[in-house]
């Protein structure tokens, strides 16, 4: 009809040769947020929530307000925490704070710099490396990582990304698989979920076969030590 308003249709572009097919109805829309007003925004509007540990401490009454004047139920809306670590010493938290040095300013200020060059010179004159990486797990002590998750977790955490910066990323990738196996075998009411998230590319360990698997989103119960 001629004038009349377009209807809204949900879609996903599958791949460059396959047309456009419906998305499930059942499929969450979790929306990033870190600060106060985005926090209210992204429960109103948003399936679940992604955020960072500071930001979901200081500003969790502000989603849940924003999902509660949606009508919505924060215990249906999962939460995907990003949670930087070091598997390793001071040594390697410093190389690895090196290259985000940026990120403790990088939703307060440098989202609004459009000089990639300025982004990388302001932290280093703005940041000192110790404020970078002053709350993250470093040690190869698995009770601190895995102390680190749980309280992630208890704290409402539904799904943990975990982030490291370190050149070996194979490291960390064993460390992470080893702490899978430490969890106790009996089930609890937490169903969280726990992940290594690695910035590299995780399909050099793997065949062709293997890497269309999901790599994360590992099953986790509660992660205490036995």
């Amino acid at each position: 009809m001629v004038g009349a308003a377009p209807q809204p249709s949900r879609q996903i572009l599958c791949s460059e040769r396959q047309a456009l097919r419906p998305a499930a109805a059942a499929d969450p829309l979790l929306t990033a947020a870190n600060g106060k007003k985005s926090m209210r925004l992204a429960g109103r509007h948003g399936d679940g929530l992604v955020t960072d540990p500071l930001t979901r401490q200081r500003f969790k009454p502000e989603w849940e307000a924003g999902a509660a004047e949606a009508g919505r139920n924060i215990a249906d809306m999962p939460v995907l925490i990003e949670q930087f670590v070091v598997v390793g010493d001071k040594n390697d938290a410093e190389k690895a704070a090196a290259l985000w040095r940026f990120l403790p300013k990088a939703f307060k200020s440098y989202y609004n710099v459009p000089d990639p060059v300025a982004i990388e010179q302001r932290p280093d004159a703005e940041l000192p490396l110790d404020k970078v990486f002053a709350d993250l797990p470093i040690r190869i002590d698995p009770g601190i990582h895995i102390a680190a998750l749980q309280k992630l977790f208890d704290g409402g955490a539904t799904i943990v990304n975990v982030h490291s910066g370190q050149a070996d990323q194979h490291k960390v990738i064993d460390f992470y698989g080893r702490l899978r196996k430490r969890r106790p075998a009996s089930r609890t009411r937490n169903k969280a979920f726990w992940c290594a998230a690695i910035e590299r590319n995780l399909q050099r360990r793997q065949s062709p076969e293997s890497a269309k698997a999901p790599t994360c989103r590992v099953p986790s119960h509660h992660l205490r030590e036995r």
